[in-house]
Parts: C-alpha cells; sequence; structure tokens
C-alpha cells in the first residue's frame, strides 16, 4: 500500500466518523428517471436498496452508477470501476443482502431502471 492509498484511507475515516455519530436531517425515496441525480452542496447522501432480482434471473451491469467519487460502501454491495464518457464511474449492484453506499456533495448517480427502488438518509456534510 502507497503513501497517497494511506493517505486517502485516512481522510476517509476522518471525514466519515462524524457522520457516523449524526442522525440524517432527512429521508426521501427515489427511482428511475431519464437524468441524473446530483447531491447538492453541503450534503452527504445514504442510499440503501436492495437487489429487486431473483438469483437466477439475467440483470443489468448495474443497479447504480456513480459518475466521480464513491464517498464510502457498507454492506454487500458488489462495485466495479469503469471508463464512462472517458471518466472513472463505478457501477454498484447489490448482492444478497441490501447495498448501502454515501455518496459526497456535487457527486452524480443514476438508476438502471424502474425496478431499483432507492431510500436515500440526508446529512450535513
Amino acid at each position: 500500500m502507497n503513501y497517497k492509498n494511506i493517505a486517502f484511507l485516512a481522510f476517509i475515516t476522518f471525514y466519515s466518523i462524524p457522520l457516523l455519530f449524526s442522525k440524517p436531517i432527512g429521508e426521501k425515496k427515489i427511482s428511475y428517471q431519464d437524468k441524473n441525480y446530483i447531491v447538492p452542496k453541503h450534503q452527504v447522501w445514504k442510499l440503501s436498496w436492495k437487489s429487486p432480482y431473483k438469483p437466477d434471473e439475467i440483470t443489468p451491469a448495474y443497479d447504480v452508477r456513480v459518475l466521480g467519487k464513491l464517498f464510502g460502501k457498507q454492506n454487500k454491495a458488489q462495485i466495479r470501476e469503469i471508463i464512462y464518457d472517458d471518466e472513472i464511474a463505478f457501477d454498484i449492484n447489490a448482492t444478497k443482502n441490501q447495498a448501502i453506499i454515501w455518496l459526497g456533495s456535487g457527486t452524480e448517480f443514476y438508476l438502471a431502471n424502474d425496478l431499483i427502488k432507492v431510500n436515500v438518509e440526508i446529512y450535513m456534510q
């Protein structure tokens, strides 16, 4: 592990600890739309969802695609780093359990289809 990775992990740990002990300022449910969602300034969103697919069903490449930085993850989210429009993006799928990811302000993301239902907890940054 190089110094950049260590510095990044230290930053994420330091940055996310206050969120673990704070309460959300709001909650909402989101679903598929034709445009990207963008996390507003000075907010961190905690996204959680379960896979709507049966184990033997053919699924899309992702449930949620994050354009830009992924703030953190919890649980059994399956994450793949990809190149999308010459930028780094992340394709995320829920596995057997509920997937939970954290996105910082300004992060863009979108949902694969109308089967994906995401719960959002909103925190102040």
